[in-house]
């Protein structure tokens, strides 16, 4: 009875690439993926589970073709990091990395209006202009000068004043949910987390002292005094490798009650500060349970 040859090395590969395969499939199914990268890898995910799955098969069609030379150590590539997906990984905290609290917090950015125009007047006193002619340019724009002459603007009769109004109108960015302007409150849900960060830093005079809750994790570094903690969500913006810390500055006279990482809601009055950025004065401040994604995404 003649007897079927089996190519070990080729039997082999098949078996990790298929299971690769089969792992990065499940990560994308389930979710778990979001512990490493952003959800717009997914659909990535599933096209590399898909090379893997082709790979394999084309593996297990050389099995009866005799080598005589095996090259298994080209399954290292693969074999590695299927083992190390297997050990237990959860949500990393402010506290899972060193390196945060020299990083210290990150809130979202001012508007692009604000920064252009304050990098515009950096540039004009670095290249030597006089206040006089900063001033005077800015006179022009606004409509006002000393002589009481008609500026630029007047005589266009307003038609910049339209042109930038509806430009500001189109580029606005949408309000996320929760806003109550009734009861001038906003009642963050974890999903809106970040949207509402931006919302706040970009249009902070339209929700000053408005009464705020939000739902996040406690964070305390040497930057921070007493009375004060972070409440923060882990921002990815590519993979783990890049979280950062990122929320609003919390000032409570109980705050060194609180742990690292703690989670809890907030609920506090909001404010601005041009210096801090965006403050709450808390009101209260209960245990919460984790959110379902623990970290938030700027892109999707």
């Amino acid at each position: 009875m003649r007897r079927h040859y089996i190519n070990p090395g080729a039997l082999i590969e098949a078996v990790i690439s298929l299971l690769f395969g089969l792992k990065l499939f499940w990560m994308a199914y389930t979710g778990q993926y979001l512990l490493f990268v952003t959800p717009r890898m997914k659909g990535y995910l599933y096209f590399a589970a898909l090379v893997m799955a082709v790979w394999a098969f084309s593996c297990f069609a050389r099995t009866g073709i005799p080598e005589y030379r095996q090259h298994l150590n080209r399954t290292l590539v693969l074999l590695i990091p299927l083992m190390a997906l297997q050990l237990p990984y959860q949500a990393l905290g402010a506290s899972g990395n060193m390196s945060y609290s020299s990083q210290g917090l990150v809130q979202a950015g001012r508007p692009r209006e604000e920064s252009g125009q304050n990098e515009k007047t950096d540039k004009q006193a670095v290249s030597g202009e006089s206040e006089a002619a900063v001033t005077q340019a800015a006179d022009m724009y606004t409509g006002s000068s000393d002589d009481g002459t008609e500026s630029l603007e007047e005589t266009q009769g307003g038609n910049i004043d339209e042109t930038a109004g509806a430009q500001e109108d189109s580029e606005r960015i949408e309000t996320p949910p929760g806003l109550d302007t009734e009861n001038r409150r906003i009642v963050v849900d974890d999903a809106s987390f970040y949207p509402w960060l931006v919302q706040l830093s970009y249009y902070p005079e339209m929700y000053e002292g408005y009464e705020i809750q939000m739902h996040g994790t406690v964070y305390r570094d040497d930057t921070l005094t007493v009375g004060q903690f972070g409440l923060i969500r882990m921002l990815m913006s590519c993979c783990v490798a890049d979280l950062q810390p990122c929320g609003p500055l919390c000032i409570w006279d109980q705050a060194e009650t609180l742990s690292q990482d703690e989670w809890v809601t907030v609920t506090g009055t909001y404010h601005y500060d041009e210096e801090k950025g965006m403050e709450i004065q808390v009101l209260k401040v209960e245990k919460a349970e984790a959110a379902e994604d623990e970290y938030v995404y700027p892109v999707y």
